[in-house]
């Protein structure tokens, strides 16, 4: 495969049983992180590691940090690693914000948070550069309530809210049929 993203093709990832962002998702996800070709970037709740990779080969001068809980995704995004031979990412088998390194970031990604949300955004806070950017994906209100808050009583600014729906075509017979993906909602914010 040539092209190097974002927003690659679902089917360029190995998936398995674990939940994978679907590829319009993962390229708002990544423009919404604004990388550069150095930065360093953790993604809590990886899943299948899809946007752990495309963070890697926009950041192929950098680092990435994929943080998964559980055993079978754990699999899956190792396997990611592998099928795209990338060696600037490491992937750990833990929980956040617990098993997040002691490092700085110039950007983190939450797919999941494993109802740690709040300490999420707070590590956020902690170990985020000046100028870097959290990107937090939700597919829940509760959630989305819950990290807005957090962003709003934290140190961030220019906080951004959007809601995603994709639709895709799927050829019935002779005629396209549109099948609506699940929405999901797109927090970013900047660290001060």
């Amino acid at each position: 495969m040539t092209f190097k993203g974002p927003g690659l093709p679902d089917s360029a990832f190995y998936r398995g049983k674990a939940p994978m962002t679907k590829s319009e998702v993962r390229a708002v996800t990544i423009s919404k992180l604004r990388l550069k070709p150095d930065a360093k970037v953790i993604d809590v709740g990886a899943g299948s590691g899809s946007i752990t990779v495309e963070a890697a080969l926009v950041a192929h001068q950098g680092h990435v940090w994929g943080i998964e809980r559980k055993d079978d995704a754990y699999e899956v995004f190792n396997e990611n690693i592998k099928r795209f031979e990338l060696s600037n990412i490491t992937a750990i088998k833990g929980l956040a914000p617990a098993d997040i390194p002691d490092e700085t970031f110039d950007g983190m990604i939450v797919g999941g948070s494993g109802g740690q949300m709040e300490a999420i955004v707070g590590t956020a806070e902690k170990q985020l550069v000046s100028g870097g950017r959290l990107v937090i994906n939700i597919i829940t209100i509760e959630n989305l309530g819950r990290a807005v808050e957090a962003i709003k009583t934290g140190e961030f600014d220019e906080l951004d809210v959007i809601q995603m729906q994709v639709s895709r075509g799927r050829a019935v017979g002779t005629v396209t049929l549109m099948e609506a993906l699940n929405p999901i909602y797109i927090i970013s914010a900047t660290r001060r």
